[in-house]
């Protein structure tokens, strides 16, 4: 199971090393479409992840704690601190290097899966980061499921904890 890049990174596994995985959850992932490999390299170049977590950082607890007030009310309060330690800790240095899962072509990754996979997005006025055409192309493809969850935004797991957990151990049960 993974997260956001962390999906991206889970489907990148399965896809090439499928005897390793026999299952995989992948929760809204940042993929767009169609494909472009000269706005996926625009992308990387432009890479906007440094800029937030610099400011994150330089807003101290107070500023993430705001931040999260805005963009995420719905966080459980358990959930808050740990992720405002984790963007404090995060070393702007990794940004140095070429970002190429800023966007990723998902297509080729995912049809090279051969385990049953899940794909569990929020909605995009919510935040969510993988396009509603990307997600109707998934739910077309041999072995893949889809799920929509209302309400919820990129992080559907904070958003939605409950609904997320009883969604991926009824995944798991029916394999």
């Amino acid at each position: 199971m993974g997260h956001s890049m962390g999906a991206s990174t889970a489907v990148g596994v399965a896809a090439a090393r499928p005897e390793l995985v026999a299952l995989l959850v992948l929760e809204d992932p940042p993929w767009t479409s169609p494909q472009d490999p000269a706005a996926d390299a625009a992308a990387e170049r432009r890479n906007e992840h440094r800029p937030w977590i610099e400011g994150l950082q330089a807003s101290g607890p107070a500023g993430r704690a705001g931040w999260l007030d805005r963009e995420s009310p719905h966080w459980p309060v358990d959930e808050r601190e740990a992720w405002s330690s984790a963007k404090a800790s995060v070393d702007v240095r990794l940004f140095d290097q070429p970002q190429h899962w800023v966007r990723r072509s998902w297509q080729p990754l995912v049809a090279a899966v051969r385990c049953p996979g899940l794909l569990v997005i929020g909605e995009p006025s919510h935040g969510s980061a993988t396009a509603p055409s990307v997600a109707g192309a998934i739910a077309r493809a041999p072995g893949w499921q889809v799920l929509q969850v209302a309400g919820a935004g990129h992080s559907v797991r904070r958003d939605a904890r409950g609904v997320l957990a009883g969604v991926v151990a009824g995944f798991l049960e029916a394999r």
